[in-house]
């Protein structure tokens, strides 16, 4: 059994790592191990070819769903890999902070330093001195700087 994953995603992998077959209570005596990792004919630059030995009571052509690699692990902190952002001084976030003045609220983004933890294709896992529940900064349509006043969307 084979198929495509792209080159981020195999680097988590190594040849011998066992796939968890989702439905396993169907598939009980059915074991699948990753015997390669090559390079997608298709795209080599950004893809690579994951090859299984599948071994038990399997007929040719019939679907597995497998998941392999790192086991999910629980954040508390999880954020999209669009709102990280990086300079000479290392990985961090931008959060709206809200200050009162006489015409009402400003909205102020501030930067906040994070460790990343993991990240995937879409979230990132982060430590930070944050509370969780902080508005954080993912998209803007204009360039946005710590300590500048930002408007929020509806």
């Amino acid at each position: 059994m084979s198929f495509s994953a792209t080159t981020e995603q195999a680097k988590k992998l190594s040849v011998g790592d066992v796939a968890e077959l989702q439905n396993a209570w169907y598939y009980d005596n059915v074991k699948a191990t990753l015997a390669s990792i090559k390079p997608d004919p298709d795209d080599p630059a950004q893809k690579k070819l994951l090859t299984f030995n599948v071994e038990g009571d399997v007929q040719a052509g019939q679907a597995l769903s497998v998941s392999v690699g790192q086991r999910s692990s629980e954040y508390e902190l999880v954020v999209p890999n669009s709102a990280i952002r990086e300079d000479n001084n290392g990985k961090f976030i931008l959060i709206v902070e809200s200050k009162s003045s006489p015409l009402g609220n400003r909205y102020i983004a501030t930067r906040v330093d994070v460790e990343v933890l993991a990240s995937d294709d879409t979230h990132t896992a982060i430590s930070a001195g944050l509370y969780g529940y902080e508005y954080v900064i993912t998209t803007a349509t204009k360039p946005v700087e710590a300590g500048k006043q930002v408007r929020l969307t509806d």
